[in-house]
């Protein structure tokens, strides 16, 4: 589903498929992508940018500030082999 987005917006790249590529998604990227599928193809560009955008501010925030934001915004969390990764669109 993260390759079908990363197509929609960039074109394919047969590379990521074969393994002839710098190594796939990072985590970020993966969670971005994964984000903007639940959204309608022409706004996936925009959802990506959105996500990205959120992950920079939920980094550079302290505790409290997260525990704030959760009771007021968007929260998607998603798990990657094991472990659980939360981002909070602002």
């Amino acid at each position: 589903m993260a390759y079908e987005v990363y197509c929609g917006i960039h074109g394919t790249q047969e590379a990521m498929v074969t393994g002839n590529c710098r190594g796939g998604f990072s985590a970020g990227e993966l969670i971005a992508f994964l984000y903007a599928r639940n959204f309608p193809r022409k706004e996936w560009s925009q959802r990506v940018d959105e996500a990205f955008r959120g992950m920079e501010i939920v980094t550079a925030m302290t505790d409290p500030q997260r525990e704030r934001a959760k009771q007021k915004r968007y929260v998607f969390s998603l798990a990657i082999n094991g472990v659980m990764l939360t981002v909070m669109m602002l």
